[in-house]
């Protein structure tokens, strides 16, 4: 078995306080990881961690065969992403943000138009991102994210700030990605219902520790949903919490 990525043992505290508590996880090649838990629950640090943005105390983050001592790792390259909140130069069009990311990565900028296009900002021109409303920046960062043609897709929340249409239109177009150009993608969300229409593999974390990962396959032949399959799991986790506090 191939992963895109392997993150092992991988542990941060801050203050003292641990955030990320021996976390183990693995990303099949070609498959759409739904990462799931509230909000506070350390999936945007593990993605931090991932990309050294937040040193780890102890374990180790291999992406695509390629393991991260550093935050200038050149599989960055290859790979696409989304974490926290995006940051764009606001007195610069969505064009000439894009621009500015390839001459960063190094490649050219013919794909630029059908990217924007893509993601339904063709017609922004020369309009300052600071007038863009908050699914307008979502979608330029999902831009940003896809105008390399990444290998693997990392993205913390994309779906923050789009508007029902928006969210069908960036499912569809995730599938898309990964059906055609086999694009391995996580994507973490607080959202079960869509995490349910397009991962093929769901990991749950709360409190900063992975509590599962399974197949939506396997949830399926268990005969439950998503949401009442998270919400035992969270349940059964609070009461070994409780026991331990006891």
């Amino acid at each position: 078995m191939t992963y895109s990525i392997e993150v092992r043992h991988l542990s941060k505290s801050i203050d003292g306080v641990p955030i990320l508590k021996d976390i183990s996880m693995k990303v099949k090649q070609g498959e759409i990881y739904g990462f799931l838990g509230a909000n506070g629950a350390g999936k945007t640090s593990l993605m931090k961690a991932m990309y050294h943005i937040m040193f780890p105390d102890s374990g180790t983050v291999c992406l695509l065969g390629e393991t991260i001592q550093k935050r200038n790792n050149p599989v960055f390259s290859r790979i696409g992403s989304i974490i926290e909140s995006p940051v764009f130069y606001s007195h610069l069009s969505a064009y000439e943000n894009l621009e500015l990311h390839c001459k960063y990565m190094g490649c050219g900028s013919e794909k630029i138009a059908g990217t924007l296009s893509l993601l339904g900002l063709s017609e922004t021109g020369s309009k300052a991102v600071s007038h863009f409303s908050l699914g307008m920046r979502q979608r330029l960062a999902l831009a940003r994210a896809f105008l390399t043609g990444p290998e693997l897709l990392i993205l913390d929340e994309p779906i923050n700030g789009l508007d029902p249409q928006g969210i069908i239109e960036v499912r569809e177009l995730l599938r898309r990605v990964n059906r055609e150009c086999h694009t391995s993608i996580l994507i973490s969300s607080h959202i079960l219902d869509e995490l349910a229409k397009i991962a093929d593999t769901i990991g749950i974390i709360d409190h900063g520790a992975m509590l599962a990962e399974i197949s939506m396959e396997d949830i399926r032949t268990q005969g439950t949903s998503l949401e009442t399959y998270y919400l035992n799991l969270l349940g059964g986790h609070e009461k070994i919490e409780d026991a331990h506090l006891s």
